[in-house]
């Protein structure tokens, strides 16, 4: 029962190190987690009709492109619409939505890289610590 005039921590683990792999662990989980959000978007498929993209990413007009947009959640309807409008206009240009963030999905950006020449990224957020939103990469 709790006492607010006897305060006490309560962990998971017992001692610093059980927390640790205890995080360890929690990574390894969301590591490998990429086959099973592939697999999960592919019975979606399945029972519904449609699917989005792999489950971690979702290419838009992407083929042929030279110039792709990068977006996650929300602002990605409207990123489709600018680029269908594009596309219109005879610009090669593409969309790839995120769809999952963790684990980032960095082999389909380096598959990506190969192909195009520009990648934009919008991001509106920004990550504590780094300076730019969680999507944004500089070498």
């Amino acid at each position: 029962m709790l006492d607010v005039r006897n305060p006490l921590t309560v962990s998971l683990g017992g001692s610093p190190l059980d927390d640790m792999g205890f995080e360890y662990l929690k990574n390894e989980a969301v590591m490998n987690s990429a086959s099973v959000i592939k697999e999960a978007n592919t019975e979606f498929g399945k029972l519904f009709g449609r699917k989005y993209g792999n489950g971690l990413v979702e290419e838009f007009y992407c083929d042929g492109a030279e110039a792709v947009l990068v977006t996650m959640g929300s602002m990605s309807g409207n990123a489709k619409i600018a680029v269908e409008e594009l596309r219109a206009e005879g610009k090669p240009v593409g969309l790839v939505r995120i769809r999952s963030f963790r684990p980032f999905p960095k082999d389909d950006f380096i598959q990506l890289a190969k192909k195009v020449k520009v990648i934009a990224v919008v991001d509106r957020s920004v990550s504590r610590g780094l300076g730019e939103g969680p999507c944004f990469y500089r070498d």
